[in-house]
């Protein structure tokens, strides 16, 4: 259960990177 909700948050951060580099 650990395990697949840190893939989840590092795939939101990774999500969320790509969506800050498109702003700037």
């Amino acid at each position: 259960m650990w395990l697949a909700d840190f893939i989840c948050r590092k795939e939101l951060t990774t999500s969320e990177s790509l969506l800050s580099s498109f702003y700037f």
